[in-house]
């Protein structure tokens, strides 16, 4: 009953943001998998991940944060001027003002992929490392 009180609280637009985001992380975490090579070794378990998959997501975050801080202050809304931090005509932080909905999809896409990727990494190599443990 709380979940469906909370979906109800968002847009369709921030609802379509959070399940693209999250949807397109999946996939991508599944695919990082995929690509992934683990090794049992003597001692221990490694893994090699993908080198350019999770530079690239982490890159898009950061890429689209550092863009939407640019480019509020290039339009006179720098969100650490103290008009940030005044309450608006809806009650809102100055935050609030300048959503971006481009930059709230490549969070969920970040979280995602991250949270996919290592949730798998952590059952592959418990199965890893009880298939070789047994005799």
């Amino acid at each position: 009953m709380i979940f469906v009180t909370l979906l109800m609280s968002f847009t369709f637009l921030e609802l379509g943001e959070i399940f693209v985001g999250i949807g397109l992380g999946v996939a991508l975490g599944f695919y990082g998998l995929r690509r992934t090579e683990f090794e049992v070794g003597e001692d221990a378990l490694y893994y090699v991940p993908n080198p350019y998959l999770g530079v690239v997501i982490s890159a898009l975050l950061i890429g689209r944060i550092a863009y939407s801080f640019a480019f509020n202050a290039l339009s006179g809304n720098s969100p650490f001027g103290s008009e940030s931090f005044d309450q608006g005509a809806q009650g809102t932080g100055g935050f609030q003002q300048s959503y971006d909905p481009v930059s709230s999809t490549l969070l969920f896409l970040f979280i995602g992929y991250y949270v996919t990727y290592y949730a798998g990494l952590l059952l592959r190599s418990r199965r890893l490392s009880r298939d070789s443990s047994e005799p």
